[in-house]
């Protein structure tokens, strides 16, 4: 319905939205067509809202960070409402504050997020009206992703793990692939094996694990007993540059030989330990 050169826009309070966080099923967001966004920490017997200094549009997105139990991420559109402004937010305490993350993007709707769910990289894809583009320090900056899209609505992204694939559907233009290529130099490898530390080795009751601060990328770390079980995820993150220590608590292991496993960017090496 139009009045004049006014348009009315209704909308109905619909869900659009839902993320649960796959770090905590307890965790789960929801975002309506009215610019809303709603989250509960225990399982939906409570929720609060959150969007009250978000923009008032259309929720096309709402994602909970893979890699972080607090984080998450919100796209709108705001087609409806006779506005090109591209909007994507990321909060990093549930939704208690929002940073506006999209300001170098064009002024295009977003329909869709998709956070690479490797902790060693940072990387965002937006599916907007105009293709999709990808930031890869999470949404300083941004830019068009691969050749060979057309200039298009994507509505639509989604990530095939096992072949390290994002997929993108488009509005009358079929689907589209882009192939990930993650990769660690042997030379990188190699010096990072060489200088992370692990002391006291033997040890009785912690250790510390050290990098170089030349190499404080993100990490996954893991203590292994000698018949290859897991016995204790000990990090799984980004170590900042002032932090490239980390201390664990082996008391309760019993005697013996153990392994620490790292893994970078798809690349894992392991140093032993001898627990006294």
């Amino acid at each position: 319905m139009t009045n004049g050169n006014q348009s009315q826009n209704i909308t109905y309070g619909t869900v659009t939205s839902v993320s649960v966080s796959p770090l905590n099923s307890n965790i789960i967001y929801a975002g309506t067509d009215d610019g809303n966004a709603w989250q509960t920490s225990d399982g939906g017997n409570n929720w609060e809202k959150i969007s009250a200094t978000l923009p008032d549009r259309w929720v096309t997105r709402i994602a909970a960070d893979p890699n972080n139990e607090d984080a998450v991420y919100i796209t709108f559109s705001g087609y409806r409402f006779n506005e090109n402004m591209g909007h994507i937010y990321y909060s990093d305490d549930r939704g208690t504050t929002w940073t506006n993350i999209g300001s170098s993007l064009p002024d295009v709707p977003v329909n869709d997020i998709f956070i690479n769910p490797r902790f060693d990289v940072d990387d965002l894809y937006l599916a907007t009206d105009i293709g999709v583009f990808v930031s890869d320090d999470l949404g300083n900056t941004w830019q068009i992703l691969g050749n060979e899209l057309p200039n298009v609505v994507v509505t639509d992204l989604d990530y095939h793990a096992a072949t390290s694939t994002l997929v993108a559907a488009t509005y009358g233009r079929s689907m589209y692939s882009y192939q990930f290529d993650y990769e660690v130099s042997t030379e990188e490898l190699t010096l990072l094996q060489k200088t992370l530390q692990i002391y006291p080795n033997p040890a009785s009751e912690k250790i510390t694990i050290q990098f170089d601060k030349e190499h404080s990328a993100p990490h996954q770390i893991e203590l292994f007993d000698v018949n290859g079980r897991l016995v204790k995820s000990i990090f799984k993150g980004r170590l900042q540059q002032e932090n490239v220590e980390l201390e664990t608590d082996i008391s309760a292991l019993s005697s013996g030989t153990y392994f620490i496993k790292v893994q970078v960017k798809g690349q894992t090496f392991s140093k032993q330990l001898i627990k006294k």
